[in-house]
């Protein structure tokens, strides 16, 4: 609303974001819900304002009730997400303030988590706070048993087809790294668990080494007033634990189950189809079958994805090892 704006009624208005600039009429009652509120206009009568966080800069001829509830759980404000506009959107702190010009005739009643700053002689009425309320009793309805079947097949499904499509695309780009990791997996099994655990716990190390590392040499190089390269060890230091952190993850989450997937597939169809097994689709698509449903089972599922994880993580190892050992053969 426009400063030389005037509503000659009530005013409902619900919507991200309200602003009344100063000059602004509202002749009537203001009932407004949303997430912010900005009025620096007058309003004749009563207002009734539900939203987490509102400025209130203008004059009230009746009473105010505002509600807020928690300002901690308060979100972004509009203008972060809403760019596709030419009306410029304030940004108003959560919780509620009350401008020092401000002036409400009747009474102030306020919702909030917190004692919000009432200006002396801001209110001709009386003020009064009340805490949010939460409905203890309030208890979610349990799922039926077809609600968690259903969730739990689509859950099922999605792991099946992320595990078949990452898995198809390694073995499209990179056949060869695939088939090594398989076979190191299938001739070392034993090997492969054990020093999954290693490298597991390796690179929980590997962490805490960038981190000690950058630390000191921030402080160091800090210490000695060359900050130029003090900030750079440390945003070094940021990328190098931000991409080692997504690596393993990336590795975790998908490379160790493919792998395991693809060489289960295998030496299950080589069981009765030897051909077969060296197919380019079907033993992943069964392995990775096979692997969702083992580690959806309860109980034992997360147990069955650690080892699993392990195994993946043994075969990358050692593939890794074999490679530094024949760079260092070949030097």
């Amino acid at each position: 609303m426009g400063d030389e704006a005037s509503i000659g009624g009530d005013l409902l208005a619900g919507g991200a974001s309200l602003e009344a600039e100063s000059g602004s009429v509202v002749e009537g009652e203001l009932l407004y819900g949303g997430a912010q509120i900005l009025f620096a206009g007058n309003v004749a009568e009563d207002v009734m304002i539900g939203t987490s966080a509102a400025d209130l800069r203008g004059e009230f001829g009746g009473d105010v009730l505002v509600e807020i509830g928690d300002v901690d759980e308060a979100g972004p404000p509009p203008s972060t997400y809403i760019n596709n506009t030419e009306i410029s959107i304030p940004s108003v702190n959560p919780g509620l303030k009350i401008d020092e010009d401000a002036k409400i005739e009747g009474n102030l009643i306020y919702t909030l988590s917190k004692e919000a700053n009432i200006p002396s002689g801001a209110v001709g009425g009386e003020v009064t706070r009340k805490e949010p309320t939460i409905d203890a009793g309030y208890v979610p309805p349990e799922r039926t048993a077809a609600q968690k079947a259903v969730s739990w097949t689509l859950e099922l499904l999605r792991s099946i087809v992320t595990l078949i499509l990452f898995g198809l695309l390694l073995g499209w780009l990179a056949p060869l790294f695939i088939k090594t990791l398989t076979n190191k997996l299938q001739a070392q099994p034993v090997a492969s668990l054990g020093w999954g655990v290693v490298a597991y716990a390796a690179f929980f190390f590997t962490l805490l080494v960038i981190l000690v590392v950058m630390i000191l040499g921030a402080v160091i190089f800090g210490w000695i007033t060359l900050g130029g390269i003090s900030g750079t060890i440390v945003w070094v230091g940021i990328f190098l634990l931000f991409a080692a952190i997504l690596g393993f993850v990336l590795v975790t989450l998908f490379l160790t189950k493919i792998i395991v997937a693809w060489q289960g597939g295998k030496w299950l169809i080589g069981r009765f189809n030897p051909s077969l097994a060296e197919h380019k689709v079907w033993p992943l698509v069964l392995g990775a079958v096979i692997l969702a449903l083992l580690v959806e089972l309860p109980w034992v599922g997360w147990l069955i994805g650690l080892v699993v994880m392990f195994l993946g993580l043994g075969a990358l190892w050692l593939w890794g090892r074999e490679r530094w050992q024949m760079r260092r053969t070949a030097a």
